[in-house]
């Protein structure tokens, strides 16, 4: 997949947005978006407990359909996460500083642009600052309280120093935050309008589509459980649609 299609991708994962209530009865948005954020600082570490503490099995398949919406390719890869048993007490030896210096020193291949990722769209002021939202109503995610809060492009003047800045200004969609943990339970973001890619003489992105659902562990940890996106998009003068889905199951703690 190329650079300025992996964008997209991944955008729909990192937006957590404040929003200003419509419901007297909802909580004060601002002070509920402040933890939210604070919240979010702690993803990583989140994200590397469940994949230590948990077994599981991760499926995931990406499709390419022709301009009738007929499968060209299609392709399901499976893998599992075993987290290994570790002693109590046991400490990780640190790798050897020749290894540490070799990783440190490599760089992409000519021609190998970087590929984007969660980390590209960190939440911050500068990011939230380019939508205006709003706190609709509570709702209830897999039997638990939510705020459901929906976000579009801010009716101002935004930044556009390249590709991304163009994706981040052109998202708008719902996001549910879990009430009782404050992080994200749920999201549905969508492009308002077509990106061009070098003018739109190489490509464009027409439309893009994104979900995401999360699933909460009895212990309090959170992991997507199902992840699914659409592309429609032009490559020169050809459409393409790619389509991925992406989903963990026979999830067990084994610590």
């Amino acid at each position: 997949m190329r650079r300025w299609w992996q964008i997209v991708i991944v955008f729909g994962a990192s937006l957590v947005l404040p929003g200003r209530a419509q419901d007297a009865t909802l909580p004060d948005v601002t002070v509920v978006l402040e933890k939210v954020l604070d919240q979010a600082r702690h993803e990583r570490v989140n994200d590397r407990s469940f994949r230590s503490h948990y077994a599981y099995l991760r499926t995931r398949t990406n499709r390419e359909l022709d301009s009738s919406g007929r499968v060209k390719n299609e392709e399901t890869k499976q893998s599992r996460n075993n987290p290994s048993i570790v002693p109590m007490g046991y400490v990780r030896p640190s790798p050897p500083v020749s290894s540490l210096n070799q990783t440190n020193r490599q760089t992409p291949q000519a021609g190998q642009g970087k590929a984007f990722d969660k980390n590209d769209f960190v939440l911050n002021d500068d990011l939230v600052s380019r939508f205006d939202f709003t706190l609709v109503k509570r709702e209830q995610v897999n039997g638990r309280d939510a705020l459901l809060i929906q976000f579009k492009p801010a009716d101002k003047k935004l930044p556009a120093r390249g590709l991304k800045d163009r994706f981040i200004n052109k998202a708008a969609g719902t996001v549910w935050i879990d009430e009782a943990d404050l992080v994200l339970a749920k999201v549905d973001v969508h492009l308002t309008d077509t990106i061009n890619v070098v003018g739109g003489l190489v490509g464009a992105v027409k439309k893009f589509n994104y979900t995401c659902d999360r699933t909460r562990t009895p212990d309090g940890l959170w992991y997507p459980s199902d992840i699914r996106w659409r592309l429609e998009g032009r490559e020169i003068f050809s459409r393409k649609i790619l389509e991925y889905e992406e989903s963990r199951s026979e999830v067990m703690n084994v610590k």
